[in-house]
């Protein structure tokens, strides 16, 4: 979140502006200012249109990935690292029934389907995580 709000503003105005000047160049349309026309399809135009395009798109898709993709992998990455489980730990705890992965979610579970006011009687001889614990409060 920190890393997208300091680069947003530059990224989309970058973006913008040369997304907006490559525009004309993308459509094929050619203005000639000394003359005051207008023309669209002149052969230089078609020249160039081709290139354009390519860079209009890969700029947009760029954007894209920099301000979406690069701060949801980087907190990804975190989530992982500093989970509720220990990182690795994490991929390990769901592959081994019994683990405390599972009697956390046999509790989620249990806690979704309990009416409200109905004590709920947990039966596993191991206490379930405090984080759950405290959500379950």
């Amino acid at each position: 979140v920190q890393t997208a709000e300091a680069r947003i503003r530059p990224v989309l105005l970058t973006t913008i502006t040369t997304m907006a000047g490559l525009t004309p160049m993308m459509f094929a349309i050619s203005l000639d200012f000394s003359t005051g026309t207008i023309s669209f399809g002149a052969p230089t135009a078609l020249w160039w249109t081709q290139l354009a395009t390519a860079v209009v798109w890969g700029l947009g898709i760029a954007t894209l990935l920099t301000l979406l993709v690069t701060p949801a992998a980087l907190a990804a990455r975190e989530w992982v690292t500093r989970g509720a489980y220990g990182g690795v730990q994490l991929l390990a705890a769901v592959l081994i029934p019994g683990s405390a992965y599972w009697r956390d979610r046999r509790l989620r579970r249990d806690l979704r389907r309990a009416k409200p006011g109905e004590l709920l009687i947990w039966e596993d001889p191991t206490p379930p995580s405090p984080t759950l614990l405290r959500a379950a409060e």
